[in-house]
């Protein structure tokens, strides 16, 4: 027997051991039809695709017969882009569990967040989004915090999020939590393939906690892989996360996240086309890696031909400052991260650090407390980067033959919180592709740090320069072109006026000329006391012109001398 639709099951006469052919779902060769037989035996609960109720019986199932993953559309999605098929596609996915759900390539609108159940493949689907002003409206959701999901596999996944059409975003809720995938609580065993995410009006995916970790011997995510996937355009970051142990991430692209798209014009911040902002600034990365409190740090990551670019601040972020005085006993470190093979920038609005307007220019930076350990055993090698490496409260680090394109490649930033409280920091093999030469770093707080075959040498200090080591805290010096460009940081004492603060040792003939050099606090950025910079036949020298107590309100200051030929 043959039937048009699907809906005719309901009605028909029941043959015992009779086959019926249906042709289609909604409509006659939507290839939402099938074979069915009828099983006088079965109390199954209907799913509205592969088992349906008869009005003819109280008892006894129609159930389909096939040997194949489970369709989409046998469900009753249309994959036309136009229809919204969220209940369709919520009864597929509940019934997918141990199963594979193909979407066999169609596009799908959604409404509603598809919860995904353990032992679940969802392969072959284009979603898009239909727009919201509700949070946590991702279109994928992995829901772990009440009972813990596992092998789960995303494979050739398309997912735009809408985010032009979404509002009333709330940024205290995972800045309004409508990700592409979402994934909560505990899970393990999570792979995505092929997985391209974009104009999400939050993240592409989301990995977060969502809850006080019970135990430092837990990590809630666990054995995550996303590979040969791009995320691009989202609201926020391309890929954030929190608690998590041996994470892949190989052959993935995260470009363009966290910037306005171009209807943003004159709409409120918490609008979809608004790129994320904090205090008026956007802040939204490539991938952000970030800790919440004790527990939710990163381990075993690796990081391998991640191409990371022209999102609104840096490529790739580790940030935690959680770790204080109290938790330092019992502090559980990010550790064991691998970052190789790689491209990253400093993104297209590094963000403003001091509040002077110089920037971070960061292409990877791992930032923590203002305390030692919360980051350690670190790899950054065989990368392109395109902005500096930042880091602070590192631990054995090896930054190995990268390339750097750009004025401050190490930790050398024009301000002092750019290798701060690091320990055992190897840099080798570090080559530049523009015309700068960093000479000298210079902490009073990190220690360790060694350069080997790499532009920075420490022997030119001793050699062409005097360091006060009373008034200086921290040091950088830069050679660009024909320029020596200096930071400068001292605190915790009182210089009079005519101390020497730093004394060159080379012969400008008088040649360097008279500049004058403003100090600013560091706290406040208001103007401290002057310095002059003069040449003289004893040698070019930065002298004070008054008196200053700054002990405990540290200055910096920043200026530039020429490079003379008979010393370079």
């Amino acid at each position: 027997m043959a039937l048009a639709l699907i809906s005719e099951l309901v009605t028909t006469p029941i043959v015992a051991n009779e086959k019926i052919h249906v042709l289609g779902y909604n409509n006659i060769g939507d290839g939402g039809g099938g074979d069915f037989y009828w099983d006088a035996a079965s109390s199954a609960q209907e799913d509205g695709g592969t088992i349906f109720k008869s009005q003819n019986s109280a008892t006894g199932r129609w159930k389909r017969l096939y040997n194949s993953p489970l369709s989409a559309v046998w469900f009753g999605a249309k994959g036309d882009g136009t229809t919204d098929d969220s209940n369709s596609l919520l009864k597929a996915v509940k019934t997918a569990q141990g199963r594979i759900l193909d979407g066999e390539g169609r596009t799908y609108l959604v409404s509603l967040s598809l919860l995904v159940q353990s032992n679940t493949t969802i392969r072959n689907f284009r979603f898009q989004h239909a727009g919201s002003g509700t949070d946590f409206s991702s279109v994928l959701t992995v829901d772990g915090l009440d009972s813990e999901k596992q092998n789960i596999l995303f494979e050739n996944i398309y997912i735009n999020g809408n985010r032009d059409n979404h509002v009333n975003i709330n940024a205290a809720a995972e800045d309004g939590g409508r990700h592409g995938i979402r994934c909560l609580g505990a899970c393990k065993h999570l792979t995505f393939r092929n997985v391209e995410i974009e104009y999400c009006a939050t993240d592409g995916i989301e990995f977060f906690s969502g809850q006080a970790i019970q135990s430092l011997d837990t990590y809630l995510f666990e054995y995550i892989k996303i590979e040969d996937s791009r995320f691009s355009w989202n609201r926020r970051h391309g890929i954030s996360g929190d608690c998590m142990k041996a994470v892949e991430l190989k052959n993935v692209e995260l470009s363009f996240n966290g910037l306005d798209t171009a209807l943003a014009t004159g709409k409120p911040d918490n609008h979809g086309s608004k790129g994320d902002r904090v205090n008026g600034n956007l802040y939204g990365n490539g991938v952000d890696w970030e800790g919440y409190s004790n527990g939710t740090n990163i381990v075993d990551l690796l990081m391998d031909n991640v191409r990371a670019f022209k999102n609104a601040i840096c490529g790739i972020q580790f940030w935690d400052y959680s770790k204080n005085t109290d938790n330092e006993s019992t502090w559980r470190p990010w550790e064991r991260i691998r970052i190789v093979n790689s491209y990253s920038d400093q993104g297209q609005f590094p963000t403003p650090s001091f509040g002077t307007g110089t920037l971070y220019n960061s292409a990877i930076r791992l930032l923590g407390s203002p305390l030692y350990g919360t980051f350690r055993d670190i790899a950054i090698e065989n990368n392109f980067l395109e902005g500096n490496i930042l880091l602070q409260s590192c631990d054995k680090v090896s930054i190995s033959n990268n390339n750097a394109d750009f004025i401050y490649p190490v930790g050398v930033d024009e301000r002092p919180n750019q290798l701060l409280y690091c320990r055992d920091v190897f840099i080798r093999d570090l080559q530049y592709t523009c015309n700068v030469e960093p000479m000298l770093f210079y902490s009073s707080n990190s220690t360790g740090v060694v350069y080997e075959n790499s532009k920075n040498n420490i022997e030119w200090a001793g050699k062409y320069l005097d360091v006060i080591p009373s008034f200086v805290q921290d040091l950088r010096v830069h050679r660009i072109g024909n320029t020596l460009k200096f930071y400068l940081k001292i605190g915790n004492a009182a210089i009079a006026s005519g101390d020497t603060i730093l004394k060159f040792k080379w012969w400008s003939k008088n040649n360097q000329p008279f500049k004058v050099i403003n100090f600013y606090r560091i706290d406040s950025f208001a103007p401290a006391f002057n310095a002059v910079l003069k040449g003289s036949q004893n040698g070019d020298s930065l002298t004070a012109l008054a008196a200053y107590n700054f002990t405990g309100n540290a200055v910096f200051c920043e200026f530039e001398t020429a490079v003379l030929a008979d010393i370079f």
